[in-house]
């Protein structure tokens, strides 16, 4: 089955990237590991490793081109694959992780913890006047996914 190789993110405030140039061309034979291009952040400029094996089949963005973190940057797969299908998805692949679900197994088990996890906490808020601590963002998302900061352990 064909693979995308994708603009990676090399830096924590990364965005996008330049695709330098590509080091294989179409229908070159590659093997997981191996340099297939230069990429260029706003602080250094390094190679682009193969996440899979296989032949290069398509470059979906030309050298020299600014391109977003997660976007599709070539396709891999078997010689004389159909990749039409990965064809019409080249935009961005960056996908939002989906919040866990928890199974009536963990439900079952969750008030005994949170009650342990209540009684740690209360000794954390007399030591810390403000009360639990964390970070102001940490507050901030916890405020808007709805987590009980008071309920969850620290580390």
């Amino acid at each position: 089955m064909a693979e995308y190789i994708v603009m990676p993110k090399l830096g924590f405030d990364m965005r996008e990237g330049v695709l330098n140039n590509w080091l294989k061309e179409v229908g070159d034979q590659i093997n997981k590991g191996d340099v297939v291009a230069e990429i260029e952040s706003d602080k250094a400029t390094l190679e682009l490793e193969a996440q899979v094996s296989g032949t290069l089949l398509v470059l979906l963005e030309e050298a020299g081109k600014v391109v977003p973190i997660g976007a599709n940057l070539a396709i891999v797969g078997k010689p004389g694959e159909d990749v039409s299908a990965l064809l019409e998805g080249k935009a961005p692949t960056a996908a939002k992780p989906q919040p866990a679900v928890a199974t009536s197994e963990s439900a079952a088990a969750a008030p005994a913890s949170v009650d342990k996890a209540a009684q740690e906490n209360t000794a954390v808020s007399a030591e810390f006047p403000g009360g639990i601590k964390a970070t102001p963002i940490a507050r901030r998302l916890a405020t808007e996914r709805g987590v009980d900061l008071a309920q969850v352990n620290g580390t």
